[in-house]
């Protein structure tokens, strides 16, 4: 079977859409500063935040969200997850002084599949 996707791209190297093989079509958009704000699903719309220095702030649908935290090393310090039919979580990192992870707590639980998502930085 022959199978079509196509992307189209806006300013530079901006992914405005994709057609998908099954002919969904998946669009972003962007902010001012022409980081990715949202990305729109056949059914669902991901919102994408940033904090001033372009560092992800969160992501979020209907169906929940992450959020992310970090120091004054751009290194993160917590994410804490909540909704998605899971129990809220969130891991916390702790960095030795040259910047390598130290210690990593967690409250996850098994059935909170999103701390497999978001291993040691």
């Amino acid at each position: 079977e022959r199978q079509t996707m196509s992307v189209v791209y806006g300013l530079g190297s901006m992914v405005r859409n994709i057609t998908r093989f099954d002919g969904t079509v998946v669009s972003n958009r962007y902010n001012t500063d022409g980081l990715v704000s949202g990305i729109d699903y056949p059914g669902t719309t991901n919102m994408l935040s940033y904090y001033k220095n372009g560092l992800l702030k969160g992501i979020s649908n209907e169906s929940g969200a992450v959020s992310n935290f970090y120091y004054g090393l751009n290194q993160a310090t917590n994410i804490q997850v909540s909704g998605f039919g899971a129990p809220a979580s969130a891991i916390s990192y702790s960095y030795y002084p040259v910047g390598q992870v130290s210690n990593e707590f967690s409250n996850c639980t098994i059935i909170s599949t999103f701390c497999f998502l978001f291993p040691i930085l």
